[in-house]
């Protein structure tokens, strides 16, 4: 299936040499707002419950620690500090002002709610910056193994 996404030329200039190469420079564009890139994404909704799986294990790991060792809170809420500090206008905006209230609150199952604002919270969440690289690849290979067993 195809969906357009709809993306400020900011974040297209981040996304697009990944896929086809360099972009020239935006920098008289980027500041209006006003221009925009439309790309056409291919989703594979299996692939994307495979990536809500990952970000929920990766979650379910965060919270244990966060509850092992509860001084990771401060650490969670500095990354959040300073993603609401670099980008005060992203749309994530409400998601990142939940996150301030879930990790306050150490609401911890808000950030593991098996929920369609469950899935958009983890997408915006700083708790995946808490997990050790060999944590975060571990967890990627597991899913990875799963998915190829299941083809």
């Amino acid at each position: 299936m195809h969906y357009p996404t709809y993306m400020d030329i900011e974040q297209a200039h981040l996304l697009l040499p990944d896929l086809y190469g360099p972009v020239p420079p935006f920098s008289r564009l980027s500041g209006s707002g006003d221009v925009r890139v439309v790309i056409e994404a291919m989703i594979d909704p299996s692939r994307h419950r495979i990536q809500d799986a990952q970000s929920l294990l990766m979650h379910r790991e965060a919270v244990r620690m966060l509850k092992e060792d509860p001084s990771l809170v401060a650490r969670a809420q500095e990354i959040l500090q300073r993603w609401m500090i670099v980008d005060s206008t992203r749309r994530s905006r409400r998601l990142l002002e939940r996150w301030q209230a879930i990790i306050s609150a150490r609401d911890w199952e808000q950030a593991l709610a098996q929920t369609d604002e469950g899935q958009q919270l983890r997408q915006a969440s700083p708790l995946g910056c808490l997990l050790p690289d060999a944590v975060r690849l571990d967890i990627i290979r597991l899913l990875r193994e799963d998915w190829n067993s299941a083809d």
